[in-house]
């Protein structure tokens, strides 16, 4: 017998998996639980919202750990995981997730669930794959990224690849070029497509563009198998991460009074905090932060605008204030 709470329950989910979430991705964690891929559901139900939590086993044989909210009162879901697919949205293991919470309350057997026919290749595809050096003779794009709080610029380059390493005779490339010259995005193959939006965002085609916050999480997915990524004018390298990591605000009291100290960690490791520290961030859902040349994809509804001020300049209660302010 499915109660009240449990209905409403189901009928927030399933209008979130057919409004939210696409149908592969359905697919995929569909093939998850057929596979027993879940390990383990606890919920924890509160008079206003439900906190999910999975244990999942994916295709690569790694458990991750799926955290879905549900606010009864607004009907809205919210939802982290600490697999590399998540920074790009929502993954098969959030998905999977909620199916087998809809599964549970359905009173349907998890082993009942239809068994999906996988391509091999697809599943296994991480097993086969090989890691490549640049090949002698071919010519390669080239990425220079320039950041400032709130703006990030990249220009592009192409270069041949020789015995002893990448020509310097590096020769700049437009926008423009790059969606007229697909052939050239071998290592990118989505990048002449992102390159597209991103000329019509802007109306500019041109050899140094800014990236749209909103375009974002497409272009780094977009280039992030490619060898040459470097900083401004130097040959330092620029690593894209995929992992998504965590923001905590932790209150500290210090001298004057109370501040925020801005925290970033991920599952497994010690938090580490970015205050005063020479950090942007970029993109909203997720928050990219650039630290130390690496851009890290960043699970948090805050604006980037309000915690490039936390950091920077971390707002001061004064002792006397803090039982007003609290």
């Amino acid at each position: 017998m499915v109660n009240q709470a449990d209905e409403h329950i189901q009928k927030i989910l399933y209008s979130f998996l057919s409004d939210s979430i696409p149908e592969h991705i359905r697919d995929g964690a569909q093939y998850l639980m057929a596979e027993d891929g879940i390990q383990n559901i606890e919920v924890r139900s509160h008079e206003d919202n439900w906190e999910v939590e999975g244990q999942i086993q994916g295709d690569d044989f790694q458990t991750y750990t799926s955290e879905v909210g549900i606010n009864l009162e607004q009907e809205s879901v919210h939802y982290y995981c600490n697999c590399p697919d998540s920074f790009s949205g929502i993954c098969r293991h959030v998905t999977a997730t909620i199916l087998g919470l809809l599964s549970r309350l359905d009173n349907t057997p998890e082993a009942e669930v239809q068994q999906i026919k996988s391509e091999w290749k697809h599943s296994f595809r991480g097993f086969f794959s090989t890691s490549f050096e640049p090949e002698p003779g071919i010519h390669y794009l080239i990425f220079r990224f320039f950041t400032e709080p709130g703006r990030l610029q990249v220009e592009f380059f192409r270069a041949r690849q020789n015995k002893s390493g990448l020509s310097t005779v590096q020769n700049p490339v437009t926008l423009e070029q790059i969606v007229r010259n697909p052939e050239w995005c071998e290592m990118s193959p989505e990048l002449p497509l992102v390159a597209e939006h991103i000329g019509q965002f802007l109306d500019y085609y041109g050899h140094r563009i800014d990236i749209p916050f909103g375009l974002m999480t497409w272009f780094f997915w977009a280039i992030r198998n490619e060898y040459y990524l470097f900083w401004e004018e130097t040959e330092q390298p620029v690593r894209i991460v995929s992992t998504p990591m965590r923001l905590h605000l932790r209150p500290k009291f210090v001298e004057d009074g109370l501040i925020f100290d801005v925290m970033l960690g991920r599952e497994g490791k010690v938090p580490i905090s970015i205050l005063n520290q020479n950090t942007t961030f970029y993109g909203q859902l997720p928050l990219w932060v650039c630290r130390k040349h690496s851009f890290y994809p960043v699970q948090t509804g805050l604006q980037p605008q309000l915690i490039q001020e936390l950091v920077t300049s971390p707002p001061l209660i004064p002792h006397a204030e803090i039982s007003e302010f609290l």
